[in-house]
């Protein structure tokens, strides 16, 4: 496995802040860039690549598993937030109805009561992106807790932070989605 860390010239963290992660990339990209004759073969894509998993805090955080804990097997840990997991689907699904009854709809009365459905769905995901972004606040303070106590963690917590992002990502993606079937996309 390759050290993403090493890459882009950091030591091994649970947080790397964006702007950092973009300097670092930019004050490396020109050497490894294919038309500097300096360049390596396939620098350019490995510094694409680290920062790929730099800047996704699931990936970041299995890499730091990998490099200092390689025989680390989880235990069942603490689970995600089934509760809002639940509720990402069932708002799903009411926004995926929404949009197949304004699809189908043939009469003015159809189409008007498509429109009051799809009005409603969009409320949900307002509320449940709302949910999700209290919770990524969440997630970045775990983050800054494990950081703060790096590098005495305990891999077990880097495991399970890095499933409840996971799962964020996951659900953000899926409201994403809703949002652009309801808009009309």
């Amino acid at each position: 496995m390759s050290d993403a860390f090493g890459v882009l010239g950091f030591g091994p963290r649970p947080d790397v802040s964006p702007e950092s992660l973009h300097e670092a990339y930019l004050s490396r990209a020109g050497a490894a860039h294919p038309d500097n004759p300096a360049s390596e073969p396939g620098a350019l894509a490995a510094l694409n690549a680290a920062r790929a998993v730099l800047a996704s805090e699931p990936q970041r955080l299995r890499l730091l598993l990998a490099l200092f804990w390689p025989a680390f097997v989880a235990s069942a840990g603490e689970p995600a937030d089934w509760q809002l997991f639940a509720e990402v689907g069932e708002v799903s699904r009411s926004a995926a109805a929404a949009v197949n009854l304004r699809s189908t709809a043939t009469s003015p009365l159809t189409r008007a009561l498509a429109q009051g459905d799809i009005a409603h769905a969009l409320c949900q995901v307002k509320d449940m992106n709302e949910k999700c972004c209290a919770l990524r606040l969440t997630l970045a303070g775990r983050l800054t807790r494990l950081d703060e106590q790096w590098p005495a963690c305990d891999p077990q917590q880097i495991h399970d932070l890095a499933e409840a992002y996971t799962f964020w990502n996951r659900w953000n993606e899926t409201l994403r989605e809703a949002q652009v079937r309801l808009d009309g996309g």
